[in-house]
């Protein structure tokens, strides 16, 4: 199973500078889009003096619940172990 079968809505804001001059760039939408997007942003980001200060929010959805030990938390802890970040803050909102 891999990311793009759950439903996820993607939040993004890029801040990439170099010497005084800053680029923001901001994504909300479906996995499709992002993928050009986040293009952009890795071209921009391998700039050689490149800085960035970048959020990423993903949101999934869940038709019904999501078992803690099941195989779509299981599957986005996959996904956050291939790409390590400096800082993770994980909320689980519950709706009926």
């Amino acid at each position: 199973m891999v990311l793009s079968i759950l439903t996820l809505q993607i939040d993004q804001t890029a801040t990439i500078s170099a010497g005084e001059q800053f680029v923001r760039l901001e994504y909300q939408g479906a996995i499709r889009g992002f993928q050009s997007f986040q293009g952009a942003v890795n071209s921009l980001l391998n700039s050689p003096d490149a800085k960035a200060d970048v959020s990423l929010k993903l949101e999934f959805k869940f038709s019904s619940p999501a078992q803690p030990d099941g195989t779509e938390i299981a599957t986005i802890k996959n996904a956050l172990n291939r790409n390590p970040v400096e800082r993770l803050n994980l909320t689980a909102k519950v709706t009926y």
